[in-house]
C-alpha cells in the first residue's frame, strides 16, 4: 500500500477527493488497488442496478468520495460502487467532490492485494458512520457478505441480492454477478 507522508496540505487533500483509486484515512492518502476482475464486477453492478431503476429513484456512483465520519471530518472513503436516493441529493453540490452523508448502498469488491485488516477497517468505518446497507463482494469465493445494521449474512450462488427500500424491483442471484 502506498501512502504519502503526513501531514498533507489542503491542495493534496482536495486533489485526492477527485483522484480515482485513493482514500484518505488516519491522516494518509491510501491507494486502493483494484484488479481488472474487480473493475468488471463494479461495472456489472451498475448495469444490473440501473436495470431496476425504471422510475429513476436512485443515482449510481463509482469511486465517489463520502466524507461522513464523525471521528474524523477529514477522512473520506470511496466505495467501489454506491447508490444514493435522488431525494437525498436535492441540496447537495456534487462538484464539491464528495458527499457529506453515507450512501444508501455501498458496494466493496475485494481485490487480491487487499489485506483482511484493511477490509475489516473499511467495513467497521462504514458500519459506525451510517452506511445502512453494505455488500462486500468476494470474487474468488463468488460470494457476497451483506451488512445491514447489526445483521450480517453471506449469500452464494442461488441466493438473491435485493434492496427493497431503495430499488424494490431489483433481484439478482449472486451467481449472475460472476457470469
Amino acid at each position: 500500500m502506498i501512502t504519502r507522508a503526513k501531514p498533507i496540505d489542503a491542495k493534496a487533500y482536495n486533489d485526492a477527493l477527485h483522484e480515482p483509486g485513493v482514500e484518505f484515512v488516519d491522516g494518509e492518502i491510501r491507494e486502493k488497488n483494484m484488479s481488472a476482475e474487480s473493475c468488471e464486477l463494479a461495472a456489472n453492478f451498475v448495469i444490473l442496478l440501473a436495470g431496476a431503476n425504471r422510475l429513476k429513484p436512485c443515482k449510481f456512483f463509482v469511486e465517489m468520495s463520502y466524507r461522513c465520519f464523525a471521528d474524523d471530518p477529514m477522512r473520506f472513503r470511496k466505495p467501489d460502487v454506491s447508490v444514493v436516493l435522488r431525494t437525498r441529493l436535492q441540496n447537495t453540490e456534487p462538484e464539491d467532490g464528495f458527499f457529506a452523508f453515507a450512501p444508501d448502498l455501498a458496494i466493496k469488491i475485494i481485490s487480491p492485494s487487499e489485506s483482511a485488516y484493511d477490509v475489516d477497517q473499511k467495513i467497521s468505518d462504514y458500519l459506525s458512520n451510517g452506511f445502512g446497507l453494505i455488500w462486500v463482494v468476494y470474487p474468488k469465493s463468488k460470494s457476497v457478505v451483506e451488512y445491514s445494521g447489526k445483521l450480517q449474512r453471506t449469500l452464494r450462488d442461488s441466493d438473491e441480492l435485493t434492496v427493497p427500500a431503495i430499488l424494490p424491483e431489483f433481484r439478482c442471484k449472486v451467481s449472475e454477478l460472476f457470469q
